[in-house]
């Protein structure tokens, strides 16, 4: 077999004194040309054809580039206040309306998307980090190493992660820092405990054990041929930590103990809208209507992410 490039051609055995006597169409008649894809080259080209992962990545770069750009190209601001526009409804120069204080709910919501967005995305590479690194060690030692740092994972995980989030607000105060230190307290366990079941069947891989013989160290081979051997199954876990991280963050400051006011976050601006349910209904839809959205969008590419990323399944 000869390799050129991205082609492999396949030769038939003829005897050279036979070449000569065949016409050019003959000769290429038993070559094979097909042009290969790496991994990732194949797992993209199956995640376009999911139309709601491709819908869900749209969605969310659109709403990425809003929350940048569009507090910056609006003449309001987040907490700009203005007594002569109290909650007006959705026209022209206020397209989602205003509050009762005058602000803008349009550039609020897109305040809110930078803060969220931000919180989730941030918050799931923190965690994907710290529980890939520290189930890939568990799962590599395995032994007395693993029963202890499991057990370890087993006490944080027997605490509901709320008591971790309110008591860190409590002596830090209530701030998007705050958030992010209380969600990487426990959001990682999740990330460890799969890598450290893919670890443990990959170790004892040929590829593994070939690099043992080749003298690497557990290090190397922990970081250079396990972990991203099962960076297919982290993606898809981190993907789906994202909407959660935005709920948790939207559910907080809708209880009051997440982002404080001035700063807008959709789940402030959810409890701002109570006691306007019945009159300015405007005011709840919007941020609810964006986090569900989101959520959405999310979920969406994290079901076509973990089709695409499966080895097992086998799609053109």
């Amino acid at each position: 077999m000869e390799v050129h490039g991205t082609t492999y051609t396949y030769d038939t055995e003829i005897p050279e004194e036979l070449l000569g006597e065949l016409p050019e169409a003959e000769r290429e008649k038993e070559t094979i040309n097909r042009t290969s894809f790496s991994y990732w080259q194949t797992c993209w080209k199956r995640l376009k054809k999911d139309k709601l992962a491709m819908f869900g990545l749209v969605v969310i770069a659109v709403m990425a580039v809003l929350a940048i750009f569009g507090p910056m190209l609006s003449p309001y601001t987040y907490d700009g206040t203005d007594f002569t526009a109290l909650l007006q409804g959705p026209s022209k120069k206020h397209w989602f309306g205003t509050d009762s204080l005058g602000r803008d709910v349009f550039v609020r919501t897109l305040y809110g998307a930078r803060i969220s967005l931000s919180i989730g995305f941030v918050a799931a590479a923190i965690n994907m980090v710290i529980g890939v690194l520290y189930g890939g060690i568990a799962g590599y030692l395995g032994g007395w190493v693993d029963m202890v740092m499991m057990r370890i994972v087993d006490i944080l995980s027997g605490i509901p992660s709320l008591i971790y989030l309110i008591l860190i607000m409590m002596f830090m105060g209530s701030s998007v820092r705050s958030i992010l230190i209380a969600m990487c307290l426990t959001y990682w366990i999740t990330t460890a405990r799969m890598v450290r079941g893919q670890i443990f069947t990959l170790r004892e891989q040929d590829y593994a054990l070939a690099a043992r013989v080749c003298g690497q160290s557990k290090w190397q081979i922990l970081i250079h041929h396990l972990i991203p051997n099962s960076m297919g199954s982290i993606i898809v876990t981190v993907t789906f930590l994202v909407p959660s991280a935005i709920f948790e963050e939207a559910f907080l400051s809708f209880l009051g103990i997440g982002i404080q006011v001035p700063k807008a976050s959709w789940g402030t601006m959810c409890n701002d809208a109570i006691q306007y349910m019945t009159q300015q209904q405007w005011l709840m839809i919007f941020p609810a209507l964006a986090i569900s959205i989101t959520i959405f969008a999310l979920n969406f590419i994290g079901d076509g992410l973990r089709d695409a990323l499966d080895p097992r399944i086998n799609k053109q």
